[in-house]
């Protein structure tokens, strides 16, 4: 079975060592609010987990967008966040930890692609995004 052509779509952990590298192993995130995920990270290996993370961008808002206003759209968005849970190994780790790890993205670049996870057609258009959340 081949992994899924997008890493946000694997719920199961199934696909998680895909293409990993380097000495942070990203677990990708994923469209549903509640997963349980069940794969092997790599020893000496930091793990980066988003928990609840929010990303606007041009393609959502507009073209016409400057970073500023895409900027506040994401934090809008993460501002609405007002309950976190996660259990790691069995451990349950406590809301106010979690709280503890908001993380803006500074802008980055995309290009738009076909069949996108947003569900909007411009397939070629480029512009600049923005992720604002929660990190474990």
């Amino acid at each position: 079975m081949a992994p899924p052509a997008d890493p946000f779509t694997d719920t199961t952990g199934a696909f998680a060592n895909v293409n990993q590298s380097g000495p942070v192993f990203l677990l990708a995130g994923s469209p549903s609010g509640s997963n349980s995920r069940s794969f092997n990270v790599p020893a000496n290996t930091f793990l980066l987990v988003p928990l609840l993370v929010g990303e606007y961008s041009q393609l959502e808002l507009g073209f016409d967008k400057t970073e500023a206003q895409i900027k506040q759209a994401a934090k809008n968005q993460a501002d609405q966040i007002d309950s976190l849970h996660a259990t790691f190994d069995g451990t349950t780790i406590p809301q106010a930890t979690l709280f503890t790890h908001r993380e803006v993205s500074p802008d980055f670049n995309f290009v738009a692609v076909a069949n996108n996870q947003v569900g909007i057609f411009a397939v070629g258009n480029s512009g600049i995004a923005v992720a604002d959340g929660y990190f474990l």
